[in-house]
């Protein structure tokens, strides 16, 4: 081995060994945040009406800086904790995405490891439900339009909750409908859950949200409409 290869090897170890705590901090804050969403929807089991609005991205890859094609899709976790309690207390659910495309599990979250619970037994069961619901499932997904939302009517659902992953990355920045769901929901103070990515959904209730996100994308700095207060 060179010189040259030995520095990078050992440069490389150094790194990984600087970083692990870091590694670990960021999965207990993922942990801690979704802690605080489920307490927030045990909380307030007793607010919510009956039917809940699950928002989703249906992007399963977004183009990076330099042309890198990154998959994604939603994270298991942050999906299935809340759903699972929201089934358990009965609620109806209604799960929606931009086209209504079935959304994309990121494979990298389906492990046990990101569960609050770890325990196989507690995976297993998010797992099997997951499976039942064929959210993902191409030709049998019961997920619908945004559309088809706004045909149903928005008025007819009682809380909305947007899970994460980095897929509402790629369609939930400034989408014009999803505007018009958020903003009813907080005209009639309907609770309102997101977790880990999920809350960048809420870029689109922004008056400019489309100029908002080129101006990221560009690498501009982004500024925000002014009537930010219109409900």
């Amino acid at each position: 081995m060179s010189t040259k290869q030995t520095f990078i090897t050992t440069t490389n170890t150094q790194f990984n060994q600087l970083m692990r705590p870091y590694r670990a901090l960021k999965q207990h804050m993922m942990k801690f945040n979704m802690l605080m969403v489920l307490t927030f929807l045990i909380s307030y089991q007793t607010a919510f009406a009956g039917n809940i609005l699950i928002v989703m991205s249906d992007v399963s890859q977004m183009k990076l800086k330099g042309g890198y094609d990154y998959k994604t899709g939603f994270y298991l976790n942050e999906l299935m904790e809340p759903v699972k309690i929201f089934i358990d207390a009965g609620h109806t659910l209604t799960f929606a995405t931009p086209t209504g495309i079935a959304p994309t599990l990121d494979p990298v979250s389906d492990t046990r490891q990101h569960f609050l619970d770890e325990s196989q037994k507690n995976y297993n069961a998010h797992r099997a439900l997951f499976n039942r619901l064929m959210l993902t499932d191409k030709k049998h997904s019961p997920v619908v339009s945004f559309a088809r939302i706004a045909q149903i009517g928005i008025e007819k659902f009682d809380a909305v909750f947007v899970p994460g992953g980095h897929a509402p990355l790629g369609d939930l920045v400034a989408n014009d409908l999803l505007n018009e769901f958020l903003h009813h929901f907080h005209a009639k103070a309907k609770p309102t859950g997101l977790v880990c990515h999920g809350p960048v959904a809420l870029l689109s209730s922004l008056p400019n949200s489309a100029e908002f996100e080129a101006d990221m994308r560009a690498g501009k700095k982004a500024k925000p409409g002014l009537d930010l207060c219109r409900v």
